[in-house]
């Protein structure tokens, strides 16, 4: 072993690699540029509206005027009425429950209700507390909170709605992103190896047209894509099993439905199909192997951006675009599905959304392949 000649090789293969300026682009210019603007991008309209005072909506039973006038003057909440409010709490309508509670030889009390495995419950009952404490603190004599005694209560099991929350944050962009790399290596073959291997042109002089050579193919990818999705889904389970004490999970109750459970593998399904169809699409249009690898790599960062989306949603009040953005419409449905609350006609507009990508990718792989040599048209 010579250092000189490891140098040589070194510099060669580095000089070559710096000569391919799309190798380069991909490499070092679209991840520092791609997933700033893609997350700026999918987040934009929800920070917009962040900032515009939007009120939070409790109910209040049984309290006297001072906590309705405390919870008034800072201008966050407003009041709501509902018949049954645990019900209006799982679903949304409410954030939080508020419950006075007044005894001759008791402190009054305060409980307040929140749905711990919803973001904006759990925020909201921050805020009243917080609401509460401050006009406790000052010396408004008519206001007299200070002798009220707070407690927070949860519909949820505290470990069940940790787990709840946990897995409608981190799902959607663990299914996104396996949903994308699991047919990659296969999609990038598919055709740009048979370009490497100078075989496309004995496939193209067969007696079939190109949409049964794409839907054949295509059919390949997809089934390869959902085994390697439910691979990582089962290593990811076995990880967790393994390693559950060294990650500090384990007391947290990951409580998920079989109904919610096949939801979530329909959607993964159907972004495997997606995903295959564009990796496909590269693929054509890709010289080698290489190269479809390389112009993969974006559609991954896209991926994980658009499985991000829904982290920072609320999904009892979604921006009607966001249901009209296939792949983000996608992320808050795996949201949607792990709180329990999906609604048939979004999943819907999902799958037919998806079904266009789909035929659009066909489109352009049909105008590609029609411009490859030695076709045969039949």
């Amino acid at each position: 072993m010579k250092f000189y000649r490891i140098k040589t090789i070194f510099l060669k293969e580095l000089t070559e690699i710096f000569r391919d300026k799309r190798a380069v682009a991909v490499t070092i210019l679209v991840p520092i540029f791609l997933f700033p603007i893609c997350f700026k991008i999918l987040t934009s309209s929800f920070w917009n509206r962040k900032e515009v005072s939007v009120l939070v909506p409790v109910l209040v039973q049984d309290c006297k005027e001072e906590i309705s006038f405390v919870l008034n003057a800072s201008g966050t909440f407003h009041f709501v009425k509902d018949e049954i409010p645990e019900d209006a709490l799982r679903k949304g309508r409410i954030a939080a429950i508020l419950h006075c509670f007044y005894a001759k030889d008791l402190p009054p009390q305060i409980i307040v209700t929140i749905d711990n495995s919803n973001q904006k419950s759990i925020h909201s009952a921050s805020k009243i507390m917080e609401e509460i404490k401050k006009f406790s603190d000052t010396t408004a004599p008519s206001l007299n909170l200070k002798s009220y005694k707070i407690e927070l209560k949860t519909v949820n099991d505290p470990l069940v709605g940790a787990g709840s929350l946990l897995l409608s944050l981190l799902l959607p962009t663990l299914i996104f992103l396996f949903s994308a790399v699991a047919p990659m290596v296969i999609a990038g073959d598919i055709f740009a190896g048979e370009k490497e291997r100078y075989t496309l042109e004995h496939l193209l002089s067969l007696p079939l047209t190109r949409i049964d050579l794409i839907l054949g193919k295509y059919s390949a990818v997809v089934v390869m894509g959902i085994i390697g999705v439910f691979a990582y889904a089962v290593g990811l389970m076995i990880s967790y099993v393994l390693l559950i004490d060294v990650i500090r999970l384990s007391g947290i109750a990951f409580n998920i439905s079989i109904h919610s459970v096949l939801k979530i593998s329909s959607i993964a399904v159907v972004l495997v199909m997606v995903f295959s169809a564009a990796e496909f699409a590269i693929s054509i249009v890709s010289k080698s192997v290489k190269e479809s690898q390389l112009l993969s790599i974006p559609l991954i960062i896209v991926s994980v951006a658009f499985g991000q989306s829904s982290y920072s949603l609320d999904i009892w009040n979604i921006d009607p675009i966001y249901r009209f953005l296939p792949l983000a419409n996608m992320s808050i449905l795996l949201k949607e599905t792990i709180v329990g609350f999906p609604e048939t006609k979004w999943i819907l507009l999902a799958f037919c959304e998806s079904f266009l990508l789909i035929v659009l990718m066909f489109v352009i792989c049909r105008i590609f392949l029609s411009n490859e040599k030695y076709s045969v048209k039949y």
